[in-house]
């Protein structure tokens, strides 16, 4: 009896550690990967989102498409370099493990190829086999900046051609197989279709510090309070303390928890 209850003691202590950490991580295995125009956007529109999905299991990745050579005060080289540190230095605050750098012209992306382009972007899903990716929405409106607007759509629609081996069949020949991109988080400055917002509650504060990090981008310290007075406004509009919106779409369903909150629309403040 005493042996038995021993084995019992040793199987509860061993099964423990794997039921809390499938409670906190319960997206363990999973990957995201993160495709942004510019250094700073990802952090700016998405950091809370992105270090919530890791902290609960995502393994994820950056894809940062320009050289940021035009961001900043310095002169160009000085303004790539400079930006390409920061910009691993806010991705290790989020927790993202690596960083691709496709390194096309700041501000001159409307110059690339859309078929070079989308190459690119297919062999790094096909690559990296995301279950999400998070890009800027190519459907929001009034959206100035044409790197993010081209980043958007080549990136939306190279996880749909990534599925078919037609499209780059170089890349089948090489070993890369056909794979197909389950879930898009889309973030916008301007008006958009929102579904999903996400409670960063947990995640704002590294948030703001990846955001801090950008600065040779971001000089302005009232930007990061303007920031984060922003996603709290958003999150008291939601009934949390601070939340990110996202145009969400998955071929699963759009089910979701009590912390990814699905909406047909975002509640807004009444006329005064």
């Amino acid at each position: 009896m005493q042996q038995s209850r021993r084995l019992a003691i040793l199987l509860c202590a061993a099964v423990a550690p794997l039921v809390t950490d499938a409670q906190t991580r319960p997206y363990a295995g999973k990957t995201l990967v993160v495709v942004t125009a510019h250094a700073d956007d990802f952090s700016i529109f998405a950091g809370g989102t992105i270090a919530k999905l890791i902290d609960e299991g995502y393994t994820g990745y950056l894809i940062r498409v320009t050289d940021d050579e035009k961001d900043g005060v310095a002169s160009a080289p000085e303004n790539s370099l400079r930006n390409g540190r920061e910009v691993q230095d806010a991705a290790h605050i989020l927790g993202i493990k690596d960083i691709f750098q496709l390194n096309q012209k700041n501000d001159e992306l409307e110059t690339v190829s859309p078929t070079e382009l989308m190459g690119k972007l297919m062999l790094l899903i096909r690559h990296l086999k995301p279950d999400v990716v998070m890009t800027f929405d190519p459907w929001a409106a009034y959206e100035e900046n044409p790197d993010h607007i081209k980043t958007g759509r080549i990136t939306v629609q190279a996880c749909w051609t990534a599925q078919i081996d037609r499209f780059h069949p170089e890349q089948i020949r090489a070993g890369f197989q056909p794979f197909y991109v389950n879930e898009l988080y889309l973030w916008a400055r301007g008006p958009h279709t929102v579904n999903k917002v996400v409670d960063i509650s947990s995640t704002i504060d590294r948030k703001i510090a990846a955001v801090r990090a950008h600065r040779g981008m971001i000089r302005d310290p009232q930007i990061l309070m303007d920031l984060r007075a922003a996603n709290r406004r958003l999150g008291e509009l939601n009934h949390m303390q601070y939340a990110e919106l996202f145009h969400y779409t998955n071929s699963i369903g759009t089910g979701s928890g009590d912390n990814y909150k699905a909406l047909e629309v975002v509640p807004m403040e009444k006329n005064k």
